[in-house]
């Protein structure tokens, strides 16, 4: 579970999952350090609602796909090694022809 993810346009705003009980005991924590905060939590539901009422993920993975997609024959073409790794909305670039090993072996799960 994760507490630091930032949904809040980069405002600091903490969030995770976890079973009730270790929600609840974290949500007490977070309550206490985002008092006056009223900024992050109003851009962490503003976020959230765009995700949820658009198609604004489907969009940034296409354009990570199509970016992908283009750097590859530039890349080929001037003979530079390379591949990626991660979902297309947050790739990784390496300049190498196969990822770091612990890199591959996450793509596979």
């Amino acid at each position: 579970m994760t507490f630091a993810k930032a949904v809040a346009n980069g405002y600091p705003f903490p969030c995770g999952g976890a079973r009730k009980s270790c929600a609840r005991s974290a949500a007490r924590r977070a309550r206490r350090h985002l008092y006056g905060a009223s900024d992050a939590l109003a851009a962490a539901e503003k976020t959230l609602q765009i995700l949820d009422e658009t198609d604004a993920l489907e969009r940034i993975a296409d354009y990570g796909t199509r970016l992908r997609s283009g750097m590859r024959p530039c890349s080929g073409a001037r003979g530079i090694a390379h591949s990626f790794v991660g979902h297309p909305s947050m790739s990784g670039l390496y300049f190498a022809h196969e990822p770091p090993p612990q890199l591959s072996r996450m793509e596979e799960q």
